[in-house]
């Protein structure tokens, strides 16, 4: 959570805190099994369950290394088109937009994708995709929640019920897509 504002990431660290999660910082899970994790400063925890937080990789691997940033991002322009491939656009997780990866920014980006592949296939000219910062709510269970849009921080059961309802919009919009004739 390094890009989030420190006082999410305090927020967020206390909760875990109080609820017995036990975080660890800078190592590396080398193995867990029989409920042993051992990391690569030959720390050894008990566990009842292990969730890997370990950041965001794209999954760039089929893309040739010309593409890539020093992250492994693949390179885009401000039509989400792959640097030097007029005809290829690369858009989500994996695309080197320099903003958070969540599925709104996703969908954003499949949008503008969507009209420039057309646009490009009626000769017309593309779309600049434009990022935006928009509000981010961390779920914490069903009634704690965390909401955070520029310097507003809140937290409890209002970001968990925004949560809630955000999610039930989104799919409510898949439901009525999808049972479309």
């Amino acid at each position: 959570m390094k890009r989030n504002n420190p006082e999410t990431r305090e927020i967020a660290f206390n909760f875990l805190n109080k609820n017995r999660v036990r975080i660890i910082f800078h190592e590396e899970v080398l193995k867990y099994e029989k409920k042993v994790l051992e990391t690569n400063m030959k720390n050894r925890f008990i566990y009842d369950l292990v969730i890997l937080c370990t950041g965001i990789t794209p999954n760039s691997e089929f893309v040739d290394d010309y593409f890539l940033d020093g992250k492994n991002f693949i390179i885009v322009n401000e039509y989400l088109q792959m640097y030097g491939r007029e005809k290829v656009f690369a858009c989500g997780d994996v695309a080197s937009i320099s903003e958070e990866k969540t599925a709104q920014n996703a969908e954003r980006h499949a949008s503008v994708v969507i009209k420039n592949i057309l646009a490009l296939e009626e000769n017309n000219l593309p779309i600049k995709y434009n990022s935006k910062k928009s509000p981010i709510i961390i779920s914490l269970g069903k009634d704690y929640g965390i909401f955070e849009y520029k310097n507003l921080v809140l937290k409890g059961i209002i970001p968990a019920f925004l949560k809630w309802l955000v999610e039930k919009k989104i799919m409510l919009r898949y439901v009525i897509r999808n049972n479309k004739p």
